[in-house]
């Protein structure tokens, strides 16, 4: 073996001779075939601090809020819809184009720190190759034909006189194309119309209800998901004017069927498309625009980021102004009071947020979607900056955000509290809980980490070293004999995670670990004793439900919100290692269970009220 050349394994090739040098797994697919074949492996966080790597990540986020304004700055320059109603689209679409800076900046940080570290004179690179596009839409850049590690790798090898070799494996693209108007989604549509009469309880939009105070007409971006279907359900039932949009059309909730108020164009607007594309044209006339993302990378990154922001000004900025304009004339046609969301973070309500800025009397209304142990930068804008009001699931959120809301960067928004999910989930209670037996049963529930994407201000578990923490917990149960463990498998599917931790257990085939993959809300009534890798809603949903609770935290991973973290008090444990992670379960296993009880404080609020109490305030 030769001490200089590494194979760095992004994909397993089954082929390959591993035996001339060292070999570093780069995913966790790779670390599950190296260790299904015996074949010794360091991981790629082997080579880095994530100390380090967070060590500026305060001062890189009000840089990046400062370069997303003047890239704002080139766009108003250059697209006159933005520039007349003062319209940041880049702004507006903040943790998409975070996500997309962060994983590259983070990949290169993590590649420079391996090449320094390692002494590498040459590298064996194998990696997947997917059958998609060279560049994807910025929102949808972790289905690009390779991922940024496979296009990082030959600038800094060859700036570093670093020999390398490339081996591709075929892969299939992660992400399918969704046909609009296809029959199996007409089908898709009716069927979910029927179901949703009983979702939202739609018979009540006919009775006459105990309406009080002027009605809300208010338009639901989200839709479907167990945190905005109580608020959906109670908006009709009181009365008020439902309309939701999904996809590409709009349905009102007036009648028991829905029906078809709104279909968005295909097309874009001429006049913002023509500027879109020469504000396109004109980014790489600015070469300054990029130079931050640049520097921040240690290398010239030009070639990478720039078909992606050229897609992002070109296609997708000119698709969500267009829809903007034409949701912005649907509000003052049908009096719109609210755009009602879950978050600002995904595509599919950017539009509509934008068309409430373009009618002044639209006011926006975000839900809160998640709790957390944790303080990310990132929700001071994607859950404050980009709302009017915003309601919280419970009392310590609802102080966090009230005290984040009042930061010099935030647009104004008013908090208040919404306990609505929680209460749902408490109520719970009545099913009947786990049937008395030899053994506890113990639910474990893993985070979402995504592959090779990762945010500076709201950092996940490095994904490769998650793997080996996730197979350390496994081992322990299977070696624990008074325990049944299940592995509660996020609902989504997320193939890295079948391809190497599912694949584990599968291999491993203990008798008292199983996997469940339904939603956890329809599940935590049957265990006993439920524990987390890292603080999630899910948490919260276990501790109202009675559970005994305990979720790890990595201290250097993301910063702690102090009053929730001293509320859980037992049930939030801080952890640096994988060995300290599972002294820890075992603890909680052995302890008595209600030293992990946690009372979630919440107070009743009625939403509709304050909205239409905000209403009145305005008339």
């Amino acid at each position: 073996m030769r001490e200089e050349t590494y194979y760095l394994v992004e994909a397993f090739d089954h082929g390959a001779d591993y035996s001339s040098g060292r070999v570093v797994s780069l995913s966790p697919q790779a670390s599950y075939q190296l260790g299904r074949k015996g074949i010794e492996y360091a991981i790629i966080e082997d080579f880095y601090s994530e100390q380090e790597l967070r060590s500026r990540e305060e001062p890189y986020f009000f840089k990046q809020l400062e370069w997303i304004g003047r890239f704002d700055g080139f766009l108003k320059e250059r697209i006159g819809f933005c520039r007349q109603n003062n319209i940041g689209v880049a702004h507006a679409y903040y943790s998409k184009l975070k996500y997309f800076v962060d994983s590259i900046v983070v990949q290169s940080f993590i590649m420079s720190e391996f090449l320094k570290n390692s002494g590498a004179k040459e590298i064996i690179y194998i990696y997947k190759e997917h059958d998609g596009d060279e560049a994807q839409a910025m929102h949808e850049f972790t289905a690009s034909k390779k991922t940024f590690f496979a296009q990082l790798l030959p600038l800094f090898c060859k700036e570093r006189g670093i020999s390398l070799k490339l081996k591709a494996m075929p892969g299939k693209t992660p992400f399918a194309e969704v046909r609009r108007g296809s029959l199996k989604g007409l089908l898709k549509r009716h069927l979910r119309s029927i179901f949703y009469i009983y979702k939202y309880k739609r018979w009540k939009a006919l009775m006459p209800g105990k309406r009080k105070g002027p009605v809300l007409k208010a338009l639901f971006l989200h839709s479907g998901s167990p945190i905005i279907s109580p608020v959906i359900e109670r908006f009709i039932s009181e009365g008020q004017r439902v309309f939701i949009k999904r996809d590409d059309r709009v349905f009102s909730l007036d009648g028991i069927l829905e029906k078809t108020v709104l279909t968005l164009p295909d097309s874009t607007q001429k006049d913002i498309q023509d500027d879109c594309k020469e504000a396109a044209s004109a980014l790489n006339t600015d070469g300054s625009l990029f130079e931050w993302i640049n520097s921040e990378c240690n290398i010239d990154v030009s070639s990478i980021i720039m078909p992606y922001i050229e897609s992002f000004v070109s296609k997708t900025a000119p698709e969500i102004l267009s829809q903007a304009l034409v949701l912005s004339k649907f509000y003052k046609r049908e009096g719109i009071d609210l755009v009602v969301a879950t978050s600002s973070s995904d595509i599919s309500p950017m539009s509509g947020l934008i068309g409430a800025r373009l009618n002044g009397g639209v006011k926006s209304v975000c839900f809160q979607h998640g709790c957390s142990l944790l303080d990310s930068m990132v929700w001071y804008i994607t859950e404050l900056d980009a709302f009017d009001y915003y309601f919280t699931t419970e009392t310590l959120s609802e102080e966090f955000f009230r005290q984040r809301s009042s930061s010099s960067y935030i647009s104004r928004c008013e908090v208040y509290q919404s306990p609505h999910y929680l209460k749902s989930v408490s109520d719970m209670r009545r099913i009947k809980g786990p049937s008395s037996g030899k053994r506890e049963r113990i639910m474990y529930v893993p985070s979402k980490p995504r592959f090779h994407t990762r945010c500076f201000n709201n950092m996940t578990h490095p994904i490769v070293w998650f793997f080996e923490l996730q197979k350390a917990i496994i081992d322990f149960f299977g070696s624990q004999g008074d325990y049944d463990l299940i592995y509660k498998e996020p609902a989504s599917p997320e193939p890295w995670r079948e391809a190497s931790i599912i694949s584990y257990i599968r291999d491993k085939d203990y008798g008292n670990v199983s996997v469940d993959r339904r939603r956890l809300s329809e599940c935590l009534h049957e265990v006993d004793r439920v524990f987390f890798d890292r603080p999630s809603t899910g948490l919260y949903e276990a501790a109202v439900l009675g559970k005994p609770v305990m979720s790890l935290y990595y201290p250097g991973l993301i910063d702690e919100y102090k009053p929730a973290i001293e509320m859980f008090a037992d049930s939030a444990r801080p952890f640096s290692t994988i060995d300290e992670a599972i002294a820890i379960i075992d603890s909680f296993l052995k302890d008595d269970p209600e030293r992990y009880k946690v009372k979630i404080p919440i107070k009743d609020t009625n939403p509709i009220d304050i909205l239409q109490d905000a209403k009145l305030q305005e008339v």
